[in-house]
């Protein structure tokens, strides 16, 4: 329903706020837990997009994050 994906959106846009404020304090963990959390705030990135993607009908259409897409956020993690 669309009162559903408006719940959805607004959740979804309340988490980007959350990794971006949560991105600030990267720099205070030690090396091996920043690139853990690194990856962790990518991949949640790139589940929201993939919501966003799916017009935050997610009962209807599963979101998805490509392998590629989840090789790229490994790769970033470990090389940048």
């Amino acid at each position: 329903s669309a009162a559903f994906r408006d719940c959805l959106r607004f959740q979804v846009q309340r988490t980007w706020g959350f990794f971006e404020r949560g991105r600030g304090l990267i720099g205070l963990l030690n090396p091996e837990a920043r690139r853990n959390i690194q990856l962790f705030i990518a991949g949640g990135e790139a589940t929201l997009r993939a919501i966003v993607r799916v017009g935050y009908d997610t009962l209807i259409t599963r979101p998805t994050v490509s392998k590629g897409a989840k090789l790229k956020l490994l790769l970033r993690a470990f090389v940048g």
